[in-house]
C-alpha cells in the first residue's frame, strides 16, 4: 500500500466500529484508545464510533474494502464513501482532505457527487 498524501494522514484518531460484536470496540479502545500505551507510543490510536455518526451514502456497505490482517480482517470505508461523509461534515479539516485527495488524484468528483444523488443509508 502506498502511503496517503501527507495532508490526508494528519489526523491522530483513527475511527472503527467493529461490525460483528459494536460492543467490543469500546473494550478494543481501552488498550488502543486514546491515551493508552498504544497511542503514547505510536502516536496514534483507534476511536470506536457509533454506524449511526458519519453520513455514509446509499450502498456503502457494498463497497467496503478488505484488508486481511495477521489475526484480523479490517474493512475501510472506499475513498469516496469517505469523500462524501467528511463534505457533509464540512469541518476544515474535512475539507482540506477533500482538497489534498482531488489534487492527487485519489477522489473523483463526479463518484462523490453521483453517489450524494441517491442519498443516505
Amino acid at each position: 500500500l502506498a502511503a496517503p498524501p501527507e495532508l490526508m494522514a494528519v489526523s491522530m484518531d483513527i475511527d472503527f466500529y467493529p461490525l460483528r460484536d459494536p460492543e467490543f470496540g469500546y473494550t478494543f479502545a481501552k488498550v488502543l484508545g486514546e491515551n493508552s500505551e498504544f497511542h503514547l507510543l505510536n502516536g496514534y490510536y483507534l476511536h470506536p464510533i457509533s454506524p449511526d455518526l458519519p453520513a455514509l451514502p446509499s450502498g456503502w456497505r457494498g463497497r467496503l474494502v478488505k484488508l486481511p490482517l495477521v489475526r484480523i480482517t479490517a474493512w475501510f470505508l472506499e475513498i469516496h464513501d469517505t469523500a462524501f461523509s467528511r463534505y457533509a461534515r464540512c469541518a476544515e479539516n474535512n475539507l482540506v482532505w477533500l482538497e489534498s485527495g482531488y489534487e492527487n488524484g485519489l477522489l473523483d468528483w463526479d463518484t462523490v457527487a453521483a453517489r450524494a444523488r441517491f442519498g443516505l443509508d
